[in-house]
């Protein structure tokens, strides 16, 4: 399996001759954004009412573009499309798309089977959210109790974005938007061989993760994975593995 995942800023994925400053006129055309969208995503972009979406929604299309031609080696961009269930795709690629945004943070994630990507930016709000109560809506027994045992306001919100991020990015590999349910069934461990890989920056407090859905090898192993995570400029990037019990 290859996987590629890339990580921008919003500033470097603007491009000059639109404008971008959220108190300017809206990047694009009002009812059908800039003409290198595909059909599927201007119909999105009408639907965008703020400058903010439209600004993330953008750059999250430009950075799939570029991780495909890096993936692909392609010269030109490649098309893009929108599922009706919200999914990225890419026709004509044998390949899987994935999209992320947190702030001002983009993530993507290509590769050659279904995968999901998902970064959040931790935002400082002057008073610390009630990490342990969100955790009982969304996460198993197990992953609460792991996160009760963190010694502080900051370790539990990293605890719990941890977590949350992977279990993001598990549902998207699976075309799957939020399912409560489920998502108190998952559990997630560390895995050399796992199906997810995680990775945290306190300096920035970026979370961000990616999941695939595995293939076993001829000899009923689990195939080898060639990450590429170089793009995110993260380091520390440690397997995981989710499963329900």
């Amino acid at each position: 399996m290859r996987l590629l995942c890339l990580r921008a800023d919003l500033a470097d994925l603007a491009d000059p001759a639109e404008r971008s400053d959220r108190s300017e006129k809206p990047v694009g055309d009002a009812l059908s954004g800039p003409g290198w969208l595909s059909p599927t995503e201007r119909a999105r972009w009408a639907h965008l009412g703020s400058p903010g979406r439209r600004e993330a929604f953008l750059g999250g299309r430009r950075l799939a573009r570029r991780a495909l031609r890096c993936w692909a080696g392609m010269d030109a961009d490649p098309l893009l499309e929108i599922a009706p269930n919200g999914a990225c795709r890419a026709p004509g690629l044998a390949t899987w798309v994935s999209i992320s945004h947190s702030g001002r943070q983009v993530a993507c994630a290509v590769a050659d089977r279904p995968v999901g990507v998902d970064i959040e930016q931790e935002r400082g709000t002057g008073r610390p959210r009630p990490w342990v109560d969100l955790a009982a809506l969304v996460q198993s027994p197990s992953l609460q109790a792991r996160l009760r045992q963190a010694p502080d306001a900051d370790a539990r919100a990293r605890a719990f974005l941890a977590v949350w991020t992977v279990q993001e990015a598990w549902l998207k590999a699976r075309e799957s938007g939020l399912d409560l349910p489920l998502m108190q069934r998952l559990d997630i461990a560390d895995d050399p061989s796992g199906n997810a890989a995680l990775c945290q920056d306190e300096s920035s407090g970026l979370t961000m993760a990616v999941s695939w859905i595995p293939q076993p090898g001829l000899d009923g192993r689990p195939e080898p994975v060639m990450l590429s995570m170089n793009g995110t400029g993260l380091q520390g990037w440690r397997r995981q593995r989710v499963h329900m019990p």
